[in-house]
């Protein structure tokens, strides 16, 4: 069975609403597993202004992407280059319906064991369009392998 490894995951994100621009960064640790022919990613997302987190996994597999968040904020998100993908998000004040339209998807394998993800893509929340994102996540091996779950 394969190992997981651990992983420094660096996130950055680009949100563009009527021409106004908001970028941030966060890093995490988290564990690197390839199996079958995908990526999974599990690290514990930190949530502004609380002291719980929220575990999180990145699914990359044939080119498309899967990020599933279970906790305080939980759902199931697709990004399907070309095509529009609905998910109900649950937050802490109600159910959203959210419509992501994906228009970029690349993973890149580089040098030193390290990947990136770019995600370029549309947001629309309860019928309203909420946006432009731009998703970067770029992971770096922190150390040999861990034991597999």
């Amino acid at each position: 069975m394969p190992a997981a490894r651990e992983t420094l995951i660096q996130v950055r994100v680009k949100e563009t609403l009527d021409g106004l621009v908001q970028e941030s960064q966060r890093d995490y640790r988290g564990r690197l597993l390839e199996r079958e022919g995908a990526i999974l990613l599990h690290y514990e997302d930190r949530i502004e202004g609380e002291d719980s987190s929220v575990p999180t996994t990145v699914r990359i597999c044939r080119g498309q992407v899967e990020i599933i968040r279970r906790g305080l904020t939980s759902g199931r998100l697709l990004y399907i280059p070309g095509e529009w993908t609905r998910c109900n998000y649950h937050t802490a004040v109600g159910m959203m319906d959210l419509r992501i339209f994906t228009d970029r998807c690349q993973f890149w394998n580089l040098a030193d064991r390290r990947m990136r993800l770019f995600l370029s893509y549309q947001v629309e929340l309860n019928g309203q369009k909420a946006g432009q994102r731009e998703l970067m996540i770029e992971l770096t091996p922190e150390s040999e392998n861990l034991t597999a779950d």
